[in-house]
């Protein structure tokens, strides 16, 4: 999840940081012929090239060329395909995962599009913290490519593409309210199915008479998950409905994957993807109308034209752990009220893959009896993490004592100090990471559900309780210990040093506690923002939580000073290390064209050039 407890911390983008990144995912390199040398850095922003045509047969939608990119160092291949933009104007598109040289050519039946060549280069982020695309990590952990860190998808509830396109300023608000302020990681996109045809349609209702896919529908979504990628969040999009709502691909003249539905297909892949951040299921109350068999044509025809893994998958029937298909990248379920023993069972159902609870968890006022509370909202956020990470969609439809339309999306919590608090806890102070298990044995308390990663870094959890019994005898020396009231906002209480062995904490007031045991790093890299947040805060002393100074005081003693530093300097982008004759030792260097700062676990010495 994302930032701080302000917009300007170490712990997050200030939000100019993450407009001016906006600007640059959305900046494409369009080339008009073949033979260019362009120029890119990696995962993102993508490379687009253009090719006009004024004549051509059949549908323009049907015309089209398979772009091969080759990386010339290591052979390795990304194939994509053109697709139609409209005014006589067909697209491809390009996102480098490797440095250094990549070239292309087309090849098609269509000879103006065959032949076609180039070069890229592809240089490394500045950006350090760019995620690339989604994708499995550990088997069964959501995870980002670039970074190879994992997380817990757990998204907002947001609105239909018509309600957004041409909009860029209700997505910024958007972002701003629900990634920023309330710390979701990422939004749901409900069923797009009529509008992949027409952005405007008023009922979503697919018809035979709908052929070809709507620019208007791709634009939308290529701006909302550019934005959201750049404020390091993720999209997931529900292709289709339900078909009692004439929500789906059946209701197309010639049906599941046939031929209206394959043009729809490479469309996506064409022009979706070579964008990271997003992955996509199938819609809901499947078991209804589609096959598992249709199913893994789906995911299969997808892959095999997107070119850019993404991860495919699709909720099966009610309360069960069944799968309508297991050849999907994720597991997809429909779990109504899911306590931490479901989750924990969910994920053990299939090891091998991530799994996503893939119903929206709502606040209505509708007597519905899988529907939330704010509370358990909150509780369902933990619930989830603690029993190893399992994907969810939440979203508040009361507004002003009714339910709103879900086509709007969630309005606000009214706890969203709390889910803030539960984002800080565990992304933004990097707590969930590669490596935890569940090791419900180290405590005596049977409801205190348990984290750990190696000897040395645990988490403990438990509702409505004054205590928690740990067992800590397997660390390896003494560790920090804080506690976190999980029910208010973003605030430890430090327990001090605590020696290898049994300890009981007694709380002071009955509530939802946590408690992190061990040195945490976060998962963010030092930047030149986090410089300047470290030097406005230099040799305060009175740094004390909740925020820690904007997250400048590493070491949680109240003091920013050298410590703090070198506790973040080997989180340095980029990173460089090197031998200081005179001094000796390792020294990180940190520089740009105005100062180089050598840093060792020491004071730094700095140097100008």
């Amino acid at each position: 999840m994302i930032g701080g407890n302000r917009l300007e911390t170490w712990t997050g983008h200030t939000y100019a940081a993450v407009l001016a990144l906006v600007v640059a995912l959305l900046s494409v390199t369009p080339v008009s012929s073949g033979g260019e040398t362009v120029e890119g850095t990696q995962w993102a922003p993508y490379l687009e090239w253009s090719l006009a045509k004024t004549a051509y047969r059949g549908d323009p939608y049907d015309v089209s060329a398979i772009v091969t990119f080759t990386h010339t160092a290591s052979g390795r291949q990304r194939v994509t395909e053109t697709f139609y933009d409209g005014n006589k104007t067909w697209k491809f598109r390009f996102t480098g995962t490797r440095l250094g040289e990549w070239t292309f050519e087309t090849s098609s039946t269509d000879r103006d599009f065959n032949g076609r060549t180039g070069t890229v280069i592809i240089h490394a982020n500045p950006d350090r913290n760019t995620h690339g695309f989604v994708t499995a990590l550990d088997d069964n952990r959501w995870g980002r490519q670039a970074t190879q860190q994992i997380f817990v998808p757990q998204l907002a509830m947001y609105k239909t593409p018509n309600r957004f396109y041409d909009r860029p300023d209700v997505v910024d608000a958007d972002i701003q309210e629900f990634l920023i302020e309330h710390g979701f990681n990422g939004f749901h996109v409900p069923s797009i199915a009529g509008r992949w045809f027409d952005v405007d349609t008023s009922d979503n209702r697919v018809a035979a008479s709908m052929t070809r896919p709507d620019p208007r529908t791709f634009e939308a979504l290529e701006m909302l998950i550019a934005k959201v990628y750049a404020a390091g969040g993720m999209v997931h999009i529900w292709a289709w409905g339900d078909h009692q709502r004439h929500q789906t691909p059946r209701d197309l003249s010639d049906g599941i994957n046939g031929r209206v539905d394959r043009r729809l297909q490479r469309y996506i892949a064409a022009r979706l993807g070579p964008l990271p951040g997003w992955t996509m299921g199938y819609g809901f109350d499947l078991w209804e109308w589609v096959q598992g068999s249709e199913l893994t044509g789906w995911h299969d025809y997808m892959h095999e034209h997107m070119g850019w893994a993404h991860l495919l998958g699709a909720r099966a029937s009610k309360n069960t752990l069944e799968q309508l298909s297991e050849a999907l990248d994720y597991s997809g379920y429909e779990q109504h009220r899911p306590d931490y023993a479901k989750y924990v069972e969910t994920l053990e159902a299939r090891p091998d893959k991530p799994s996503f609870s893939e119903d929206r968890f709502r606040l209505r006022n509708e007597g519905r009896s899988k529907d939330y509370t704010a509370e358990e909202t909150r509780r369902g956020l933990w619930h989830s993490t603690m029993a190893g990470g399992v994907a969810n969609i939440w979203g508040n439809l009361l507004e002003d004592g009714h339910t709103r339309d879900s086509e709007l999306g969630s309005a606000p919590y009214p706890n969203k100090d709390q889910i803030k608090t539960y984002a800080i806890f565990w992304n933004d102070l990097g707590r969930f990471v590669r490596g935890l298990q569940r090791a419900q044995q180290l405590s005596r308390d049977p409801d205190t559900r348990i984290l750990r990663q190696g000897h040395d870094r645990y988490v403990f959890y438990r509702e409505g309780t004054t205590s928690i019994h740990m067992d800590l005898s397997g660390m390896s020396g003494p560790a920090m210990v804080v506690a976190v009231d999980t029910k208010k906002r973003y605030a430890e209480i430090r327990l001090g040093n605590l020696d290898p062995g049994e300890h009981t904490w007694h709380a002071p007031y009955a509530s939802d506690w946590a408690v992190a045991v061990g040195t945490w790093v976060s998962a963010r890299r030092f930047t030149w923002d986090q410089v300047a947040l470290l030097a406005r805060h230099w040799l305060r002393s009175d740094c004390g939580l909740p925020d820690g100074c904007q997250g400048t005081d590493r070491d949680r003693n109240g003091t920013v000073a050298w410590t703090d530093f070198a506790l973040l300097a080997p989180f340095w982008q980029p990173l460089r290390s090197a031998k200081l004759p005179a001094r000796g030792g390792s020294f990180y260097r940190i520089e740009n064209s105005a100062v180089s700062i050598w840093v060792k676990p020491a004071r730094p010495t700095v140097v100008k050039p």
